[in-house]
């Protein structure tokens, strides 16, 4: 009986510590911010302008982590992690905006969710531009936009291969993110 009432309370302990740890970790500073719950948010600014060149060497048959620093305000940073072939041989861009709320009283980021109204949406990306080294613009039809989300806020773009194929020096992509200020409530 005595190992019975051990075993329950250590899980017991185990479920406690959980939840406290996830409440007061990143993750869970983040879902408060998010979800306005303890906190008030401000949108501060639309459209901030975020580019990176995706280099020539980069466009191959394999997986590419890239892992560069596309944009940083705030506790964010938007990486380019990498490019790679998807199983339609179209170019895969991945990008993740990396956040850090290690001030649980006030802070800054940026995002690509929209707090439109009542109801958070992942931001479109129709403000996406593709050009070549030259200026050209890379028409929408070739431009593939796909969106997940993992970790933080990862997404992907995709684009025709048979368009990368043809490019001469590097393609420069131009995207927009949101920024936000936080407010711990009092």
């Amino acid at each position: 009986m005595k190992q019975i009432i051990a075993i329950l309370l250590s899980m017991i302990a185990i479920v406690v510590f959980t939840t406290v740890y996830f409440f007061s970790s990143t993750q869970g500073i983040r879902e408060n911010i998010f979800q306005e719950d303890g906190y008030t948010l401000k949108l501060e600014d639309p459209a901030i302008k975020g580019s990176v060149r995706i280099q020539k060497e980069w466009l191959n048959d394999k997986k590419t982590d890239v892992d560069k620093p596309v944009l940083k305000k705030g506790s964010s940073t938007v990486l380019l992690e990498s490019v790679s072939i998807d199983s339609d041989s179209n170019y895969t861009l991945t990008f993740d905006i990396r956040q850090s709320f290690k001030d649980k009283e006030k802070g800054g980021f940026l995002t690509n969710f929209n707090r439109g109204g009542e109801e958070v949406t992942f931001k479109p990306k129709e403000n996406v531009l593709f050009t070549t080294a030259n200026g050209e613009k890379i028409e929408k039809d070739q431009i593939l936009v796909g969106e997940t989300s993992g970790p933080n806020e990862r997404y992907t773009i995709d684009v025709n291969r048979d368009y990368f194929d043809t490019v001469q020096d590097y393609v420069r992509v131009e995207f927009d993110f949101q920024y936000y200020t936080y407010k711990k409530d009092q």
